[in-house]
C-alpha cells in the first residue's frame, strides 16, 4: 500500500468492515460503509474496520487495499456492492443510476480477494457508457427535437385560423437554423388518424416558412425560417375540429391544441 492521504473518522451508525468502500455518515466526521453504486464513496477503510462509536482510518487518496465482491480486471473502474466490497462499474449501472466510482483496480481478482486499488473517488457519468464518437454526437447538435404550437383565434370573416410553430432543440431552446419537419392534420387529439373530410378552404403557409404538400390538405413537409419559426393558415367554411401533428426526427409526435372552426 502507498496511501497518500489518510484521515481518522468515527464509525456510525453501522459497523465498517476492513477493506471496504465507505461514504459519509449521519454527521461531520462520521463514516459508514457504502451500500451500492450510488453511495457517495470517498475512501477505503483500513485493515481493521471498527464498530459504531469507535474510530477507523480511511484512505482517501493513493494506493490502498480493498476486498472484492466480484471478478475485476486491472484497469477496471470500481464501485461498491451492498457490503462495501469493490465491484466493476458496468455500463448497466451507469445507464440506470447516478453512480459513484471509488477507484481503479491495480490488479485483477475475484470475489473475496483483497487487491490494491488506486483510490480516486469521483462521480461517474452515464456518458462513460456511450459508444458514439464526439463527431457522431455533434451531428445531433441543434437539430429539431421538439416544438411549441400556438393555435390562434378564428377570423370570423374568412374562417381562417393561424397556427404558429416554434421548432426547438433538445434543450427546449428555440431552434437557430432552418429545418424541415413532416406534419399532418388529424381528427384525433393523439394523432391516430388523418383528417377526413379535408378542410373546405386552403391549408397554406402564412408569413413564416414553407409548406410543401404531400397529400393536399392533409400531409405536408414544413420548412422553417432561420429562427425555427413556421406558421400556417387553415381555412374552413363550416364547423370542424382538427389537430396539427408534427413528427419529430426521433419519431415522437407533437400535437397541437384543438383547431376549432365554428359553423
Amino acid at each position: 500500500m502507498n496511501p497518500l492521504l489518510t484521515k481518522n473518522y468515527i464509525v456510525g451508525p453501522l459497523a465498517v468492515a476492513a477493506y471496504r468502500f465507505v461514504m459519509f455518515g449521519v454527521a461531520d466526521k462520521v463514516v459508514t460503509q457504502a451500500v451500492d453504486e450510488t453511495s457517495a464513496i470517498f475512501g477505503v477503510s483500513d485493515a481493521f474496520g471498527n464498530t459504531p462509536g469507535n474510530r477507523v482510518d480511511i484512505h482517501m487518496l493513493g494506493i490502498a487495499e480493498i476486498e472484492l465482491g466480484g471478478v475485476v480486471a486491472r484497469g477496471d473502474q470500481l464501485t461498491s456492492d451492498a457490503e462495501g466490497k469493490a465491484v466493476k462499474l458496468t455500463d448497466a449501472m451507469l445507464a440506470a443510476d447516478v453512480c459513484r466510482a471509488g477507484g481503479i483496480a491495480v490488479a485483477s481478482g475475484v470475489a473475496g480477494d483483497i487487491i490494491p486499488i488506486f483510490v480516486v473517488p469521483q462521480r461517474a457519468s452515464k456518458y462513460d457508457a456511450l459508444a458514439s464518437s464526439a463527431n457522431e454526437l455533434n451531428l445531433l447538435h441543434g437539430i429539431v427535437a421538439g416544438a411549441t404550437i400556438v393555435v390562434g383565434a378564428e377570423n370570423a370573416g374568412t374562417g381562417t385560423i393561424n397556427v404558429a410553430i416554434q421548432l426547438e432543440d433538445a434543450d427546449g431552446a428555440d431552434l437557430a437554423a432552418r429545418a424541415c419537419i413532416l406534419a399532418y392534420l388529424s381528427n384525433d387529439a393523439n394523432g391516430d388518424s388523418v383528417v377526413a373530410p379535408v378542410h373546405s378552404g386552403a391549408v397554406a403557409i402564412g408569413t413564416d416558412g414553407l409548406l410543401l404538400p404531400i397529400v393536399a390538405k392533409t400531409n405536408f413537409m414544413l420548412t422553417s425560417e432561420v429562427d425555427g419559426g413556421i406558421d400556417i393558415n387553415i381555412t374552413e367554411a363550416a364547423g370542424k375540429t382538427a389537430y396539427l401533428v408534427l413528427v419529430m426526427p426521433n419519431g415522437e409526435l407533437v400535437v397541437s391544441d384543438a383547431i376549432t372552426h365554428t359553423a
